[in-house]
């Protein structure tokens, strides 16, 4: 694990003000008081704080995926149903379809379709996990059933 950063507090958003340019900080999530980063210990900082840089995140994140036409979401079941969320499940979205088959490595996968501000994406889960790579599909139209 890398040694802690230099912390900035960049008008919600924490990054590592050690790195030039200041490199983001990802998700934070505390464990046992102290809060950590993808791939670093960050230290102590106010929970609120945390809360707050990760909601600014996800919705970034949300704008980013809309602009670019591509991403990562979360595939979860919800009272027995499919639910694409993002990490900390701020938003959801109903799948117009679920299509659960098999994968040569994660031996599961599932295919989804759903609707995004007017337009139609596909996301592909593979494995044991909930990870969704999604993209804005070209076609309007749902591909077949399939049986």
């Amino acid at each position: 694990m890398k040694k802690s950063p230099s912390l900035l507090n960049d008008n919600g958003l924490y990054v590592d003000s050690s790195e030039t340019p200041h490199r983001l900080l990802g998700y934070l999530i505390a464990h046992e008081g102290v809060v950590y980063a993808p791939g670093l210990k960050v230290g102590v900082i106010p929970l609120e704080d945390m809360d707050t840089h990760n909601r600014i995140l996800a919705l970034m994140e949300w704008d980013a995926m809309l602009k670019h036409g591509e991403g990562r979401l979360y595939l979860t079941l919800r009272d027995s149903k499919h639910v694409i969320t993002d990490f900390l499940g701020l938003r959801s979205i109903a799948p117009l379809r679920v299509r659960k088959g098999t994968h040569n490595k994660g031996k599961t996968r599932y295919d989804v379709w759903f609707d995004l501000s007017g337009s139609l994406w596909h996301g592909l889960n593979i494995g044991d996990c909930q990870l969704l790579h999604v993209k804005k599909v070209k076609y309007r139209t749902l591909p077949p059933l399939t049986s």
